[in-house]
């Protein structure tokens, strides 16, 4: 059984707080089951790149959450080649497993 594996980084403008700020998260789609993972960063909506999965601008806190950003992709790249069955314990399905190993 092939597992399918995607991500994306994006900009979730229908969650904007009180300043207007959106979150930023890691979109994981295994095997067509997806699940959101909060990078911890809040943006003004017309700062992201959705092409490029980046905050615009030069200054500390756009350094700073592109930071965040490309160890989250990093760390998603990672546990993309490291999904193989035999990581799998006994109750669990790729799914499981990804999310297991994104939160460690």
């Amino acid at each position: 059984m092939a597992i399918s594996f995607h991500y994306k980084v994006v900009l979730r403008t229908d969650r904007t707080n009180g300043q207007g700020l959106a979150p930023v998260l890691l979109r994981v789609t295994i095997n067509r089951t997806v699940r959101y993972y909060n990078l911890l960063i809040h943006i003004n909506p017309s700062l992201w790149d959705d092409a490029k999965m980046r905050v615009k601008g030069n200054n500390d806190y756009a350094i700073k959450s592109n930071f965040i950003i490309s160890q989250a992709i990093k760390k998603a790249d990672d546990y993309l080649f490291a999904v193989s069955y035999t990581h799998l314990r006994a109750h669990e399905t790729p799914e499981h497993l990804v999310c297991r190993l994104l939160l460690e």
